[in-house]
């Protein structure tokens, strides 16, 4: 991890993921109300499980949507940990943190493939 403040103990570091500052948060954060907005008009909707998976999106990282303080018992050191959405399918940091949990479960290897989880779902598109 990055650096950011003060090392904490046994040399780690905590950076907090700021997701607002990366540009796929900020195209969909100016983008995606308009496109909701524009398909109302037609008469169409998106599926629940799409409106649910943008709306987790634009709420992982963020503060104000969430957090725990967490207190070094050693060094002392506080930080404010925001809740993540925990979704795989559109948000990149909570997607490669699945990935990399499921590759470490089948052993840690990148070349092997995870079991089959009962919760998976189909992909889909947004345009037909």
């Amino acid at each position: 991890m990055q650096a950011h403040g003060r090392e904490a103990a046994g040399g780690l570091f905590y950076a907090r993921h700021r997701p607002a500052q990366t540009s796929l948060y900020r195209l969909v954060e100016q983008h995606y109300p308009a496109f909701v907005t524009h398909l109302a008009e037609r008469g169409q909707a998106l599926p629940a499980d799409i409106e649910q998976e943008f709306g987790a999106y634009l709420k992982c990282g963020r503060l104000e949507h969430g957090f725990r303080r967490v207190r070094c018992e050693s060094c002392h050191v506080e930080r404010l940990v925001a809740f993540s959405c925990k979704r795989r399918g559109f948000c990149p940091s909570c997607g490669a943190r699945r990935m990399a949990d499921d590759c470490r479960d089948a052993g840690g290897s990148a070349k092997q493939e995870p079991e089959p989880r009962e919760d998976r779902k189909g992909v889909g598109s947004l345009f037909s």
